[in-house]
């Protein structure tokens, strides 16, 4: 055999130039180029796996107990929105400030009123101060921040006559002006005061003046305040010091700010994107911090780690008024105006390698139209699981654990 096709048809022609083209010349072409765009493919199985095998396993709430669950008590008396709660050190009793222009103290045991102090204007803020013996307590009032004794016996309190209304501004001066009377010792400031937060120790408080930008430190043992910076270009939302170091945290409304008081200085800024800031609270190890805003959402950080969010958590339909951390257990909280409350375990590891565990816990919801589908503040007892909210019905309810 010669290997010849000896099928082929044989024509002869009279000039090269009439001799046709191949016919099937472009499908072998296309079946050549098929071929090499081919040739890398391989047939793959798909994987079969489930979602649950890929997630981390967490723990069940059931295993994560005592933490606040069912609602055990409410204090009832205020008639109109009730904006600041505090819990003394000790755990016995709880403060109440409201727009009907009063503070309560109330027994948490029995949910009794013990006292109730009237003053003319609507009362922002209130909070122990955390020396347990001095006793003594703040109230922002309009433009005056009130040191009052808890034990000082039930009336209407007034302020010592500085010349000028509670509701206008001190000319020509910047520092607030102390005064003492039979009412205890108030702290006259250039505008409304929003908000005031103590130190550990109890001698320093920080106050916040609504829409300002600036935070103004005092101190109460010298009856003397400060600046300890610069007006900012945002409004300031909250301060608060730092458990364990010479630091302070200024939450505006697009960033988290650590100053360092001692060397006066900005040592780190934190920063969550695009959303609007609320609130904050620390933990009480001082290295992570929790941020609420105005679109519902919670944003962990890591002091540590980073300037950006350790985990964000889409948690309530609405702004997020209040945040709190247990000073003992691994618990903090969150409130709402979707009037909730949710209640999340944290566990924060003394290890470097280890993550931080967050685990939803349990979503406290408020069907009583007295709180108006709005949740204004929260704080935990000291000691036991438990959590105190105050709606804006005018009540203030205690979650207890199911134990």
């Amino acid at each position: 055999m010669n290997g010849r096709d000896h099928n082929a048809t044989h024509a002869t022609y009279t000039a090269l130039r009439r001799v046709p083209s191949y016919s099937p010349f472009v499908v072998e072409r296309f079946q050549r180029c098929l071929d090499l765009y081919l040739c890398p493919r391989m047939v793959k199985h798909r994987l079969d796996v489930r979602p649950q095998d890929i997630l981390p396993s967490l723990p069940t709430p059931k295993e994560l107990k005592p933490f606040p669950s069912s609602a055990c008590l409410k204090f009832n008396g205020h008639e109109e929105k009730v904006l600041s709660i505090a819990i003394d050190p000790s755990g016995q009793w709880l403060l109440s400030g409201s727009e009907d222009c009063t503070v309560r103290k109330w027994e948490v045991s029995s949910s009794r009123c013990i006292s109730v102090w009237h003053f003319r204007d609507i009362v922002k803020s209130v909070a122990w101060c955390p020396n347990a013996v001095t006793n003594t307590f703040s109230a922002c009032i309009a433009s005056v921040i009130l040191l009052l004794s808890s034990t000082r016996v039930s009336g209407n309190v007034s302020f010592p006559s500085l010349g000028y209304s509670v509701h206008s501004k001190v000319e020509n001066s910047r520092m607030p002006e102390w005064k003492e009377g039979d009412s205890g010792v108030t702290v006259h400031l250039a505008s409304d005061v929003s908000k005031v937060t103590w130190h550990k120790k109890g001698d320093y408080f920080a106050s916040l003046i609504t829409g300002g930008s600036n935070v103004m430190i005092h101190r109460m043992s010298r009856r003397t305040s400060q600046l300890i910076f610069h007006e900012q270009k945002y409004s300031i939302q909250s301060a608060m010091f730092h458990p364990h170091r010479p630091f302070m945290l200024v939450c505006t409304r697009s960033c988290v700010y650590l100053y360092d008081l001692h060397q006066q200085r900005l040592i780190k800024k934190l920063s969550s994107g695009t959303q609007t800031l609320s609130c904050m609270a620390v933990h009480p190890g001082g290295d992570n911090l929790i941020v609420g805003t105005d679109l519902g959402k919670l944003s962990w950080f890591d002091l540590d780690l980073a300037t950006s969010p350790y985990k964000v958590m889409a948690t309530h339909a609405s702004a997020v008024k209040g945040v709190a951390f247990h000073s003992k257990l691994p618990l903090f909280a969150s409130v709402s105006d979707d009037a909730t409350a949710q209640v999340f375990h944290a566990m924060v590891h003394a290890e470097l390698d280890q993550n931080t565990l967050i685990v939803p816990l349990k979503i406290l919801r408020f069907n009583s139209a007295s709180f108006h589908d709005e949740v204004f503040d929260c704080v935990f007892h000291p000691t036991q699981p438990w959590l105190f909210t105050a709606g804006g019905g005018g009540s203030i309810v205690l979650f207890c654990d199911e134990s």
